[in-house]
């Protein structure tokens, strides 16, 4: 069963930045052009077949992907969550639709998950022994009772700032 992050997402989307802007020259530049305007199109209509085979396998509440002008793509769980039994089976069914079947293309996954971990042992070793793990997306996802307003929190983020990933999301529970 593979899990789809933000750092896969990543390597589909330079895919996706890639095939827009492959445009080469011809004589007339038409052909090349519209080869590659179809390959986007392409690309973009996996994401979406993508949302649609979620949302039939019953992750109802699964959202289409979001384009950008520039070829990009942001997909998204929404507000599903990725770890019900549902989820993880639509997921092994659908993935299969995804530009190379989900795995990342060239940056991201590994390496950007590394540096998250690298990140939260970083913040452990600087005086916040239960900040999390990154999650399945990359977040972290702060259990409850753990302040990001405290000082010792903030000390710890500005010490581990030179590992920091470059994307960082920090969520913090509703609940204590």
């Amino acid at each position: 069963m593979k899990h789809f992050t933000p750092h896969t997402v990543a390597g589909l989307l330079a895919a996706g930045v890639l095939l827009a802007g492959c445009g080469g020259s011809s004589p007339n530049g038409s052909s090349t052009q519209s080869a590659t305007a179809s390959s986007a199109k392409n690309f973009q209509q996996k994401f979406v077949a993508f949302a649609s085979c979620m949302r039939s396998h019953g992750v109802t509440d699964y959202p289409d992907p979001q384009f950008t002008g520039s070829g990009g793509v942001r997909i998204s769980p929404g507000q599903a969550n990725p770890n019900t039994p549902a989820f993880k089976s639509a997921q092994a069914d659908c993935h299969q639709l995804l530009p190379n079947g989900g795995e990342p293309v060239g940056i991201g996954g590994t390496q950007a998950k590394a540096q998250e971990v690298k990140f939260a042992d970083c913040i452990r070793a600087h005086g916040v022994p239960n900040f999390p793990d990154p999650s399945h997306d990359g977040a972290f996802d702060l259990p409850p009772g753990l302040n990001p307003q405290a000082p010792q929190f903030s000390q710890a983020m500005h010490a581990c700032k030179r590992v920091q990933p470059s994307s960082l999301s920090v969520n913090q529970s509703s609940a204590g």
